[in-house]
Parts: structure tokens; C-alpha cells; sequence
């Protein structure tokens, strides 16, 4: 019994740490470039416009997203301001709120990608946040900022 009931706790532990994401139908992308220091979120010294991203970057997106299910855990504090923020719209007609934090407050270099979903109505069901990589870094900078 007592190893059944640990056996449960790890079980629900680890499953706090995945995420499966509906896939994605649609998805706005909006930058801040109003941060000190600017977020990296210019081309040619030009802000970049809010944007829809086109199918082929949905695709990419969503095999970002099912590659990335685990190594994630729960926003502990404050919600941090993004330097890039992304509206995501799922083929269930969830929707939920991508943000990708580059900065602090204090302008000190963050590596944060929080995650808010929320139910069909539009109320927020659940926050979870995970660490970015270089790699992660680049590739989702490289999607979310490349004009298609």
C-alpha cells in the first residue's frame, strides 16, 4: 500500500511536467519593443509588425511543441512582461497565450517561455513555464521573427 501510494505521488509529479498541447490552427504573434533593453525583435533596425504566422510556421510550431512536452513546471511569482507574446488558437477552439521572456524587469537576460492555457470560454485553466535553450532560443526566435 505504502508503495502504491509513492508510486501515485511520482506518477502525478511527472505528469505535472508534461504538456500536450492541442494543435495549433492559428496564431498571432505581437512583439514589445518598448523594453529597456529592446527586446531583439527588429529587422534592419525596423520594429516588426504584429502578424498572423502562415501554415507552414503552424507546422513548425506544433512539432516545437511535440517535441518539447516535458521539462515543464509551474510559474512560480509574478508574470513576467514577454518580449514576444504569441495568441494561440487550437483545433479543439481552445485558445491559449504563448509568452517568450527575454528580459527581466531589470533588464537582466531571462530564458523563460510560459504557457497559459485556457478553456473555451477564455478563462485561464492553467499556467506552466519552462526554461529556454540556446537552441530553443534560436529556433523559436528564428519562427516567431522571420516574415513569410
Amino acid at each position: 500500500m505504502k508503495n502504491t501510494l509513492c508510486l501515485l505521488v511520482c506518477l502525478l509529479g511527472l505528469s505535472a511536467c508534461t504538456k500536450n498541447i492541442p494543435p495549433i490552427n492559428s496564431a498571432m504573434v505581437m512583439y514589445d519593443y518598448t523594453r529597456s533593453p529592446p527586446s531583439t525583435v527588429t529587422e534592419g533596425g525596423q520594429v516588426l509588425p504584429s502578424r498572423t504566422l502562415p501554415v507552414d510556421q503552424l507546422q513548425t510550431l506544433n512539432k516545437w511543441f511535440r517535441f518539447h512536452r516535458s521539462d515543464w513546471g509551474i510559474l512560480s511569482g509574478p508574470l513576467p512582461r514577454s518580449s514576444i507574446e504569441v495568441a494561440l488558437v487550437h483545433e479543439d477552439g481552445s485558445q491559449s497565450d504563448l509568452s517568450i521572456i527575454l528580459h527581466w524587469y531589470g533588464g537582466e537576460p531571462a530564458r523563460l517561455l510560459i504557457l497559459r492555457l485556457k478553456d473555451r470560454d477564455g478563462k485561464s485553466k492553467d499556467i506552466a513555464t519552462r526554461t529556454l535553450t540556446d537552441d530553443d532560443i534560436s529556433s523559436l526566435g528564428r519562427l516567431l521573427t522571420t516574415k513569410q
